[in-house]
């Protein structure tokens, strides 16, 4: 099946046109390693059984503010001063179900969007998004170290895990919140299938060798992901490469995150610890704070990851 050299072309200059972090530059073999082992063991589940609890607004503002005190007492007093501000957005479902952390330096302004689905992920959702601006410290910090840049995703990931714990300790919803555990599964995943597929041709682009149907060639011999996937489908993938921002397949945050809050969790990661990786991810540097994670092979998050999402129906 040959492969377009416009096609090559196209792949090859978008990487002029996005920015590539010092970490990405320096870590991109490590990290499709990591992910490699991780899309070896796990698949998502694509069809997952609907959630069965209800949670209005009340419920989700009354249990992230429990939820909060449980972690430190003290989110839960920012949390009580955010709501009161005005600080917290729920979006009106079916209108508008997507969810971010918004910051505006220049007047010193934040919000924190969550969904209005009335179902448990309501609740997580808060959880992740309101962790993002614990870490940051946003307006006393306004510049995000290379920390916050790489590992904020992990620990708003954890939020969540940590947040089911919650629910589960309080027997809260318990139907669903293995189903919801499998959400953040899959609303991560695409992001490593996409990083596996650019990561080699990240490689190429760095070394300042040319992209060429040799190369490819190349790829699918000796790239464990490109050898498993065939020509066929990488020339399909290389095709949708063509179409998509590179920004998205490149963000390698959301599925390392997963990863490691997936392997934290499963260590039973304390309250306390989780507290003091949140108090000091936006004043120091990757390097310094690495140091305070678990040293793990690639295989051994794989593992971790394995056993946190095992899917499993739940027993009545």
């Amino acid at each position: 099946m040959e492969i377009k050299a416009e096609v090559l072309d196209t792949i090859y200059k978008k990487f002029e046109e996005v920015p590539i972090s010092p970490y990405l530059k320096e870590r991109h073999n490590e990290l499709f390693t990591i992910f490699y082992e991780t899309a070896k063991v796990l698949k998502p589940i694509e069809i997952l059984p609907p959630f069965q609890y209800n949670f209005s607004k009340e419920d989700v503002l009354f249990l992230e503010e429990e939820f909060l005190r449980s972690i430190n007492p003290n989110y839960s007093k920012h949390f009580i001063k955010d709501y009161a501000k005005g600080n917290l957005c729920q979006y009106a479902f079916p209108y508008d179900n997507s969810y971010c952390y918004i910051k505006k330096p220049s007047i010193n302004k934040y919000a924190i969007y969550y969904p209005n689905t009335q179902t448990i992920q309501d609740l997580t959702i808060l959880s992740h998004e309101y962790t993002h601006h614990l870490t940051g410290k946003f307006p006393t910090l306004q510049k995000e170290t290379s920390a916050y840049t790489t590992y904020c995703e992990m620990l708003s990931i954890l939020a969540e895990l940590k947040c089911l714990d919650f629910l589960s300790e309080n027997g809260i919803a318990k139907e669903d919140l293995n189903i919801y555990k499998h959400h953040i599964n899959k609303r991560h995943y695409n992001n490593i299938s996409a990083f596996l597929t650019i990561q080699p041709l990240l490689e190429v682009y760095l070394a300042k060798e040319d992209l060429t149907e040799k190369k490819i060639d190349e790829l699918l011999n000796r790239n464990p992901f490109y050898n498993n996937a065939g020509k066929e489908n990488i020339v399909y993938n290389l095709q949708v490469l063509t179409k998509v921002p590179y920004q998205k397949c490149l963000y390698y945050q959301y599925p390392l995150g997963m990863i490691i809050a997936a392997s934290l969790h499963q260590e039973k990661y304390s309250n306390e610890k989780f507290t003091d990786l949140i108090e000091i991810m936006n004043t120091i540097e990757v390097e310094e704070f690495e140091k305070r994670l678990p040293q793990k092979s690639a295989i051994e998050y794989a593992r971790d990851m394995a056993n946190e999402f095992n899917y499993q129906k739940t027993k009545k």
